[in-house]
């Protein structure tokens, strides 16, 4: 593997990543405000904000050639190669989904943990004679919603990680094919 076909890998990868983030996390958090407020330029400068985000990453799955000659990462090595053993971009890109899909699951099992716990403290309270009742606690279900939506592909990232490198794998040689004709 040469020193150029490495740093696409990784600007993919962190490509792929920060779109995951982005999609998962920000995403839903946009639509929920913009629900909530009515003036227009907060929806224009979202929406706005939205269509930049997307160009970036985009820009980082399509062009990663641009980046590396941007900013000469494969220039000052003393080998043009890097031997990696046996891995290949189908190893990397499956151990790259089992990283993202655990990250994913970690960073949203405490607010699911949390939003489930308030939950049943609610309904139990609920539940209570009108006395006892001395603190309202605010559960959203919109982010335990996307919470659980986050570990459900980060579990299914995780489990299904051979059939998507597989299929990137397969994008990435017919993408190589384009290029040569």
């Amino acid at each position: 593997m040469s020193k150029r076909d490495f740093f696409k890998v990784i600007i993919k990868l962190f490509g792929i990543y920060s779109l995951m983030s982005i999609l998962f996390n920000a995403f839903p958090t946009y639509i929920y405000y913009l629900i909530q407020v009515t003036e227009l330029w907060v929806i224009t400068s979202l929406v706005l904000l939205t269509g930049v985000v997307a160009l970036i990453y985009y820009f980082l799955l399509a062009n990663p050639t641009l980046i590396i000659n941007l900013f000469k990462l494969d220039r000052g090595f003393d080998d043009d190669t890097i031997i990696l053993g046996n891995l290949n971009s189908q190893k990397l890109i499956s151990f790259a989904l089992i990283i993202i899909g655990g990250l994913l699951i970690i960073e949203n099992l405490p607010e699911f943990m949390y939003n489930c716990y308030y939950s049943f403290k609610e309904n139990v309270q609920t539940n209570a004679p009108v006395f006892e009742q001395t603190t309202t606690f605010d559960t959203s279900y919109f982010d335990w919603l996307i919470s659980t939506i986050n570990m459900v592909v980060g579990y299914l990232l995780m489990t299904n990680y051979k059939n998507i490198a597989t299929w990137f794998d397969r994008i990435n040689d017919k993408n190589k094919v384009e290029t040569l004709d």
